[in-house]
């Protein structure tokens, strides 16, 4: 009997102490999901998810002393006709206390945070639209620093 218990107590011991190497070679790891269900009526979506959900960079271009442009696409829908949008804020990128006011536009149409404008017709907004963004640096000769700030878009269905 004795000898059974020292047999069972030996495999017990050897069991625990392999599961303590294997805990020792486990890697867990967490992924944050996000997922954005638009309405069928109804959306203005980036075509490149990382658009919004990254740090865009504004490279330096030393051919023309200037910002490289930033360019994507959103798909952009409104079953009831026209969809209108504007800038939630300014556009504007800040080093300590210097700046550089950003020029933000959809399809062309230039955006500010003052008023609402029409950046797809009504005719266009029935149907799926791929439209153009694309945010620029105004002016030249910004000094020099580590520039950043916040493009913040508003679409709306426009009535």
């Amino acid at each position: 009997m004795s000898n059974k218990l020292l047999l069972a107590g030996s495999l017990a011991i050897t069991a625990l102490s392999s599961s303590v190497v294997m805990a020792a070679d486990t890697a867990r790891h967490s992924i944050e999901v996000r997922a954005v269900v638009p309405s069928a009526v109804f959306y203005a979506l980036p075509v490149d998810a990382n658009l919004i959900n990254g740090v865009q960079q504004m490279k330096f271009n030393p051919n023309t002393m200037n910002l490289d442009e930033i360019r994507g696409q959103f798909d952009l829908l409104n079953t009831g006709g026209k969809i209108d949008a504007k800038l939630d804020g300014p556009a504007t990128l800040l080093s300590g206390s210097d700046t550089i006011d950003l020029d933000v536009s959809i399809n062309g149409v230039s955006l500010d945070s003052t008023a609402s404008k029409t950046v797809l017709a009504d005719t266009l907004g029935k149907t799926k639209y791929r439209s153009a963004l694309v945010i620029s640096a105004k002016g030249k000769d910004h000094k020099a620093g580590d520039y950043t700030g916040y493009v913040n878009l508003v679409f709306d269905a426009g009535i």
